[in-house]
């Protein structure tokens, strides 16, 4: 039996018009509201057209919110390379990274919990639930691609900053080794990797910046400061 067709990953680089708009529109619902807040039918009420032009693009919800994930995360890490590919300074090619990852992770919690936890899309009595599996494959597969291009991004800053050299992307095979066989810098990419992931959507998760929610205000609970520090004193850390 062959395996099931999905309509995802999507071209990127090369959307039509109406599906860039799909895609960003769901990118914001998913992101700000998470699962509950993606409908189809909703979507298409948003950008005045008929249901049936989104279903001719995604066969089903599951679709759509995976391709979306993957483009909202696509996106990012292009953004990081674009930005900082030809930074010399490792220190700052790492805070650029660093708070890239803080301000997707913390301006679209939705996505980045789906990227932590992508079984919860596959909602049980959907068509898609009979392929389920093989649609949670293909998915991982795909984020682990761009998945790749963004651990060896931030591997590659934190070790020039280890070593006290320029800034410069590292191959993928090269990064597996010294992770292989460096347990230190081992430590310091996986920590970075982890705590900013993390981090990110803990920070979103308690909206410090709402007034409605006093109890972190009262706590003296400074999310950009208290991350700054954070922050500067793993470089320091790694710099040792």
């Amino acid at each position: 039996m062959a395996s099931p067709v999905f309509a995802f990953p999507s071209d990127y680089e090369d959307l039509t018009i109406t599906q860039d708009k799909i895609l960003t529109l769901s990118e914001t619902l998913l992101g700000t509201l998470g699962l509950s807040g993606l409908e189809t039918k909703q979507i298409a009420k948003r950008l005045e057209v008929s249901p049936s032009l989104i279903n001719h693009y995604y066969k089903n919800a599951e679709e759509l919110i995976f391709d979306t994930v993957l483009f909202s995360y696509y996106k990012l890490v292009k953004r990081i390379y674009d930005s900082f590919e030809n930074q010399r300074n490792a220190e700052l090619a790492a805070r650029g990274w660093i708070n890239e990852m803080l301000d997707w992770e913390m301006s679209l919690p939705g996505i980045g919990v789906i990227l932590e936890f992508p079984r919860q899309v596959l909602r049980t009595g959907t068509k898609a639930t009979k392929n389920a599996d093989e649609m949670l494959s293909k998915f991982q597969k795909e984020i682990g691609k761009i998945g790749v291009r963004n651990v060896v991004f931030m591997a590659s800053a934190v070790r020039a900053i280890q070593k006290n050299t320029e800034f410069k992307i590292l191959s993928p095979a090269k990064v597996a080794s010294l992770i292989a066989t460096n347990p230190k810098y081992s430590m310091f990419a996986s920590v970075l990797g982890f705590a900013t992931i993390g981090g990110g959507l803990w920070i979103a998760g308690r909206r410090p910046s709402d007034r409605k929610n006093s109890i972190w205000l009262r706590l003296g609970f400074d999310s950009k400061r208290q991350t700054q520090t954070t922050i500067d004193g793993f470089i320091k850390l790694i710099r040792e």
